[in-house]
């Protein structure tokens, strides 16, 4: 995810000037993460929640990206679970079944 300083507002704990430990960051654009920082990025778990679609996903962040165990749902409230890599969903489960 990209973080635009300019643009959105970060309201959390910090370390050495950097967002470290909990904390939201809101987007310009109306979306939101709240959940665990390390070094500026999105690290641990938390949750993104995408305004103009209406959709969030809940889960683990690696380097700013989705990684390891997560739950997508969609605007309709579908749920989504899966494993995710490098922010793509690897092992995507849909009213738990794993989808092929």
């Amino acid at each position: 995810m990209n973080l635009n300083r300019n643009v959105g507002k970060y309201e959390g704990q910090r370390k050495n000037g950097r967002m470290e430990g909990t904390g939201t960051y809101y987007y310009g654009n109306g979306d939101k993460y709240i959940g665990q920082w390390r070094n500026d990025l999105m690290e641990g778990s938390g949750t993104y929640y995408h305004y103009a679609s209406g959709s969030k996903y809940e889960g683990q962040w690696e380097n700013g990206l989705q990684e390891g165990a997560g739950t997508f749902y969609n605007s309709r409230s579908l749920k989504h679970i899966g494993e995710w890599l490098k922010g793509i969903c690897k092992i995507p489960y849909f009213n738990n079944k794993q989808m092929t």
